[in-house]
C-alpha cells in the first residue's frame, strides 16, 4: 500500500513538472519573444514540451495499468513466489491391501474363499497444485453388481489449485437432484470457482456396454456417453445456477442380437435452472426447474410436435416418434427467528420424468410439506415438527391412486451435563383407490360409477433414547454411562372398511459402559432384545452381550474383543442359539505403518425344521501405509493421526 501511494505522488510530481515547465516559456516578455534566436529555442522547447507532455500521458497510462494489475495480481504472485521457496512436493494419503479369509461348515459357502481389495487416496502437492489420485482393485472383477454393472476396480485422480479443479478417470460430479445427480462416470471434468462466479463441466462414458447373458440372467447395456455443464452466481444473499445435462446410447455398442426388445438405445437432453434469495437475514426462498426430453429408442423415425424449445435445439436434439417431455419444479420458504422456525415447500415431478444422470428417480408426484422447529428452556429442548401430504397419478391415467400423509415429530432434552433425553415419533399412512381393469372392460352404463378397492396402510414408529452420566459428570479418570433405547413400530391395515391384521416390531436394549481413562481401557455390557408379531404367528430374540477395549504401547495397539450370545424363539418355541465371537487387533508403527487383523467367528445351532448345526469363520488381514512429507509428521501431535494435506 504504502509502494502504492508513492507511485501515485510520483505520477503526480511528474505531471506538475511538465505543466509547470510549458506555462514558463509562455511568461517570457513579449520584447524577448521578438527575438529570432528565441522564437528558434521557444519551437524546440515547444516541441520538446509536448514530447514530454506525450511521454507523461503514456507514463501515467502504463503506471495506472501497472497500479490495476499490481493491485488485481500482486498478492497471488506474492504468493506464488513464497511458494516456490518452499519444497516443490508435498505427499499425503494412504495405500491399504486387506486380504479375506472365509471358511464354513455345516451350510454351504456364503461368500468366496479368498478375497483381497487393494485401494488407494494420493495427494501430490508441487508448488500449491493438488493431484488427488485414487484407485481401487479387487479381485471381484465385475461382481459388482449395482445396476448398471460397472466394474470394480477403478481409478482417478482429481488436481486442484485454489479455485480450479479437475477431474480424470473415475470420477462425480452433482449439478442437482434433477439433471446430474452423482453419476459415475469415466472421462474428465473441472470446477472453476473464481470468486462470485462457477462453471462445472465434464464429458465421459456414464457405462460401458455389456452384452446379454440369458445364462446368468443379465440383460444388455448399451454403451452410454454423456457430457454437461453448470454455470452460475454466488454472492451473499443470492445465487443462480444454470445447468445442462446431454447422454445418449452407442447403438452399434452391442455386437450380439438380443432378445429382450425393452431394452433400446436411448437419448436424454435435460436443462434445468435452480436459484435462491435470502431477504432480511431471516427469509430464504428457493426454486428449481428442470426440463427433460427422453428418447426411448433413438433409431426410431423423426417426428414433429416436441416443444419449441427442443425443436430448436439443432444437433443437440432430435425429436423422435418414441421421444416424451418433463417437467419437474421444487420450492421451499423459510423463516429463521430466534430460537424457532417455520417453512413450508412444494414438488411436482411429471409422470414419466427421468435422467440418465441419476441412478434412482422417483417421478409421478405432487409433495406438500410444512416445518417448524423452535428451542425452548433456555436452549435445553429442541422440538422438530414435519408433516406432508404427497399423491401420485397427477394425469390421471393409472388404475391406482395413492395419498401419503406423513407427520413426524423429534424431542431432544438436556436438563443438566448428566442426563440426556431423545424421543421421536413419525405417522405414515397411504391410500390407495385400485379400479379393476375388467370392470373397466365389461362396463355397459357410462353413468353407473365403477366400484373400487379401498386400501390404507399405517405405519407408526416411535424412538426414546435416555442417556445417563454415573457419578461426578467432570470426573475425567473414571466415567460410567447408562444407556436405555426403545424402538416401536406399528403397521396396519383397512381393507374396503375392514381392518386387517398388521404386525408390531419393538426392540429394547441397555448397556452399561465403564471407562477408564487412564488405563485406555473401557467395558460395556448390555441386553438386547426384539419382538416382532405377525398374522398367527410371532418371533422373539434375546441376550447379552460384552465388550472389551485397551490401548497398549502408548496407543499405538488397539486392541478389542466382544462376545455375543442370543436365541431366537418362534411361537415361544426355542428356534436356534446364536454364539458370535470377535477379535480386533490394529498396530500402527511410526504413524505411517498399520496393521489389522479381525477375527469373527459364529457358531449356530438349530432346532427347528430340522435339528443342525453350523459354524463360519472370516479373517481380514490388512495394512495401510500413511504417505506424509518429514514437515507433515512432525506436525503431528500425540493421538492425532490426521495429516495435513497442504492446502
Amino acid at each position: 500500500m504504502v509502494k502504492e501511494v508513492g507511485q501515485s505522488h510520483a505520477i503526480r510530481n511528474a505531471v506538475s513538472f511538465n505543466d509547470s515547465h510549458c506555462e514558463r516559456s509562455e511568461a517570457v516578455p513579449k520584447s524577448t519573444k521578438r527575438s529570432p534566436f528565441f522564437k528558434l529555442a521557444a519551437v524546440r522547447t515547444s516541441r520538446d514540451c509536448f514530447a514530454a507532455l506525450a511521454m507523461t500521458k503514456s507514463l501515467i497510462i502504463l503506471t495506472f495499468a501497472l497500479l490495476i494489475s499490481n493491485q488485481a495480481f500482486s498478492q497471488d504472485l506474492e504468493h506464488l513466489f513464497d511458494r516456490f521457496k518452499k519444497k516443490p512436493f508435498k505427499f499425503t494419503g494412504d495405500i491399504a491391501a486387506n486380504q479375506v479369509f472365509y471358511a464354513s461348515n455345516g451350510i454351504d459357502n456364503r461368500r468366496s474363499p479368498y478375497t483381497y481389495y487393494l485401494s488407494g487416496n494420493l495427494n501430490v502437492a508441487f508448488y500449491g497444485w493438488n493431484l488427488p489420485f485414487n484407485f481401487s482393485v479387487s479381485d471381484q472383477q465385475t461382481e459388482y453388481q449395482t445396476p448398471p454393472l460397472q466394474t470394480f476396480n477403478r481409478f482417478g485422480i482429481a488436481p486442484y489449485y485454489k479455485w480450479v479443479k479437475l477431474y480424470a478417470g473415475y470420477s462425480n460430479m452433482v449439478f442437482s437432484p434433477y439433471t446430474f445427480n452423482g453419476y459415475t462416470f469415466l472421462g474428465g471434468g473441472a470446477e472453476l470457482t473464481p470468486g462470485i462466479f462457477n462453471f462445472s463441466a465434464f464429458y465421459g462414458r456414464l457405462h460401458e456396454a455389456f452384452e446379454e447373458d440369458t445364462a446368468n440372467n443379465i440383460d444388455p447395456i448399451y454403451k452410454r456417453m454423456a457430457y454437461g455443464f453448470k454455470t452460475g452466481i454466488k454472492k451473499d444473499d443470492l445465487f443462480v445456477d444454470l445447468m445442462f445435462f446431454k447422454a445418449s446410447d452407442d447403438s452399434s455398442s452391442l455386437q450380439n442380437a438380443i432378445t429382450n426388445t425393452e431394452i433400446t438405445p436411448g437419448e436424454n437432453l435435460v436443462v434445468g435452472i435452480k436459484a435462491g434469495k435470502t431477504f432480511m437475514k431471516t427469509i430464504k426462498l428457493e426454486a428449481e426447474y428442470a426440463s427433460s426430453a427422453y428418447t426411448r429408442d433413438i433409431r426410431s423415425a423423426e417426428q414433429g410436435g416436441a416443444p419449441a424449445f427442443y425443436s430448436n435445439l439443432k444437433g443437440l436434439f432430435t425429436p423422435k416418434a418414441s421421444s416424451q417431455y418433463y417437467d419437474a419444479f421444487k420450492t421451499a420458504l423459510n423463516y429463521t427467528g430466534n430460537g424457532y422456525g417455520i417453512g413450508a415447500g412444494y414438488e411436482r415431478i411429471d409422470p414419466g420424468y427421468q435422467t440418465m444422470g441419476a441412478y434412482y428417480f422417483n417421478n409421478d408426484l405432487e409433495n406438500i410439506t410444512m416445518n417448524a422447529n423452535i428451542a425452548i428452556f433456555k436452549q435445553k429442548m429442541q422440538i422438530a415438527f414435519n408433516v406432508g401430504v404427497e399423491r401420485n397419478n397427477l394425469d390421471k391415467e393409472k388404475i391406482s391412486i395413492m395419498k401419503k400423509t406423513v407427520a413426524a415429530v423429534n424431542v431432544n432434552y438436556s436438563p443438566s451435563a448428566k442426563w440426556n433425553l431423545a424421543a421421536s415419533y413419525s405417522n405414515f399412512s397411504s391410500f390407495t383407490n385400485i379400479r379393476s381393469n375388467f370392470d373397466i372392460i365389461n362396463q355397459v352404463d357410462p353413468l353407473q360409477p365403477i366400484d373400487t378397492l379401498n386400501f390404507t396402510q399405517l405405519t407408526q414408529s416411535a424412538n426414546a433414547n435416555i442417556s445417563y452420566v454415573i457419578g461426578d459428570a467432570g470426573n475425567n479418570e473414571k466415567k460410567q454411562f447408562l444407556n436405555l433405547n426403545l424402538t416401536s413400530q406399528l403397521a396396519a391395515n383397512e381393507q374396503q372398511g375392514n381392518p386387517n391384521a398388521g404386525s408390531a416390531f419393538y426392540n429394547a436394549s441397555m448397556s452399561y459402559t465403564l471407562s477408564l481413562v487412564p488405563r485406555d481401557m473401557s467395558i460395556t455390557a448390555a441386553f438386547t432384545t426384539n419382538y416382532t408379531e405377525m398374522p398367527n404367528a410371532y418371533n422373539a430374540m434375546l441376550g447379552p452381550m460384552a465388550s472389551v477395549n485397551r490401548l497398549f504401547f502408548e496407543k499405538t495397539l488397539r486392541t478389542s474383543a466382544s462376545l455375543a450370545w442370543n436365541q431366537a424363539y418362534q411361537n415361544s418355541s426355542l428356534s436356534n442359539t446364536i454364539i458370535n465371537f470377535r477379535i480386533n487387533t490394529t498396530y500402527t508403527y511410526k504413524k505411517m505403518h498399520n496393521f489389522n487383523l479381525s477375527l469373527v467367528t459364529l457358531y449356530k445351532t438349530n432346532k427347528v425344521p430340522i435339528s443342525s448345526k453350523l459354524t463360519e469363520f472370516t479373517v481380514t488381514l490388512g495394512y495401510s501405509f500413511s504417505f506424509a512429507t518429514k514437515d507433515d509428521r512432525k506436525k503431528k501431535s500425540g493421538g492425532d493421526e490426521k495429516v495435513e494435506n497442504g492446502n
